[in-house]
């Protein structure tokens, strides 16, 4: 479970908590989150992700490759930062499926 709280913490994501409460993004973060939609859809890792999660299931592997986005948690509190987030995964997962499965 703490391999997946890791992922957890470093998903984009991709990626995530509104459902959880978070706090929500101030205005120095704004910065961080236009830096996050312009680097996460050219980034390797978020390419590897989308390409192995799927709508049913998402592997422990395929969780770990969002460990490295932990900074840009914090932006999945803003409606349109998550919903620019479900567009890029296109139907493959949602923001909340991925939650979901990979236990954050």
């Amino acid at each position: 479970m703490n391999r997946r709280c890791a992922v957890l913490a470093g998903v984009t994501a991709v990626l995530l908590i509104v459902a959880l409460g978070a706090p929500p993004v101030l205005a120095a973060d704004k910065a961080l989150c236009e830096e996050a939609r312009r680097v996460l859809p050219n980034d390797p890792n978020a390419k590897a992700f989308k390409s192995c999660a799927t709508p049913t299931k998402i592997s422990d592997a395929c969780c770990q490759k969002l460990t490295g986005f932990g900074k840009y948690y914090d932006c999945l509190t803003d409606p349109s930062y998550k919903a620019d987030i479900d567009s890029y995964l296109n139907g493959v997962t949602t923001v909340d499926k991925t939650k979901q499965m990979c236990g954050f």
